[in-house]
């Protein structure tokens, strides 16, 4: 497992620099910042008492920077982080979005989508376009949606989405 050597190699940082060279700039080390921060990461989920059944995203502002709803709709394309639409301007991903849903789709972790969208469709297309790297959308990864505009002031919380995926997640 990967999160042993990290740990040893960080304790081992720790235990050659002072306390006062941790607050300033990180000294150099053999771990690469990626590395580094994937080592946080692990050692993170090691003292997580539990791992979450379903991981749950909002749309608009959570998983991409624009309102999927003035995005000018389908058809969509990607081009980089850039779901853009033939219509008007689309919405773009923030930089983090791909490698979180890759890391769901490895590790087997299931996703799910709640979101107030007036546009369910346009938002399932750009879901359907941005892929992992081995090519699974992230509409596959997040199978289970509620996508729907708010009827009433009481299904405004996001307690009512989430509550209708607990239900479908089982």
């Amino acid at each position: 497992m990967k999160l042993k050597p990290c740990l040893s190699k960080a304790k081992e940082r720790k235990r050659s620099q002072p306390a006062i060279a941790e607050a300033a700039i990180p000294p150099e080390t053999t771990l690469s910042l990626d590395e580094f921060d994937r080592c946080k990461v692990e050692e993170l989920m090691e003292s997580v008492c539990f791992v979450p059944q379903v991981f749950v995203f909002d749309l608009d502002d959570t998983l991409w920077e624009g309102d999927i709803d003035r995005s000018g709709g389908t058809p969509f394309c990607v081009d980089g982080l850039h779901i853009a639409s033939k219509h008007g301007s689309g919405v773009t991903l923030f930089p983090d979005v791909a490698e979180i849903f890759q890391w769901l789709e490895s590790a087997g972790h299931r996703g799910a989508i709640a979101s107030h969208t007036g546009a369910p469709v346009w938002a399932e297309a750009a879901l359907r376009v941005t892929t992992t790297q081995q090519g699974t959308s992230f509409g596959t990864i997040a199978a289970i949606k509620e996508m729907h505009r708010a009827e009433t002031v009481a299904q405004r919380s996001k307690a009512v989405h989430l509550q209708r995926i607990a239900a479908r997640a089982g």
